[in-house]
């Protein structure tokens, strides 16, 4: 009877969270007041789960130090606004660097010319001390200077301002024009 109980609110703690969090009723809160009401119905939800937990474990064992359902909320973001980090896998950031032994140019991130521990992306072949180009994976997935994805394979894409460079009408009309 009581494990039938558990499992009706369950499915309703499921239920109104659902709801609560669709798109309609996220759309309906004030913008400004949107992150606290989110954080304060998951503590909520958290704060039903442990008290369901307790009742069912107290039920069944007669104590509540053994605690049968394990519930893990995950964290709940200060702020639902703030973007989420993308970051390569350290087999992706490997698959994507080449070592250098002499590089043609400075770091791109911090400028100082590269004497040892260099790296070449591959795609777009843009160098880096190893260092400075760790440090920005752990934060980005795209090349700093082309905005290169070292996730996809293959040749880096041209910037748009190569495209136009290269391939607009205007720029063939003017190149025309200035021989």
């Amino acid at each position: 009877m009581v494990d039938e109980q558990v499992l009706d609110v369950l499915e309703k703690i499921a239920e109104a969270q659902v709801e609560f969090l669709s798109n309609e009723t996220i759309r309906a809160i004030n913008f400004p007041a949107r992150t606290n009401l989110i954080a304060r119905f998951m503590n909520n939800q958290s704060s039903l789960l442990e008290i369901l937990n307790r009742v069912y474990t107290t039920h069944m064992y007669g104590s509540i130090t053994n605690a049968l359902l394990t519930v893990t909320m995950p964290a709940v973001p200060r702020n639902f606004s703030e973007p989420v980090a993308v970051t390569a896998s350290q087999n992706q950031i490997n698959a994507s660097l080449d070592t250098i032994t002499v590089a043609t140019a400075p770091c791109a991130i911090c400028t100082e010319p590269i004497s040892s521990g260099g790296a070449r992306i591959r795609a777009c072949r843009h160098e880096y001390h190893r260092a400075c180009i760790s440090q920005w994976f752990s934060m980005s997935v795209r090349c700093p200077v082309c905005r290169h994805d070292i996730r996809e394979t293959g040749p880096a894409a041209r910037t748009s301002t190569d495209a136009l460079r290269t391939s607009s009408p205007l720029a063939s009309q003017s190149e025309d024009t200035d021989t």
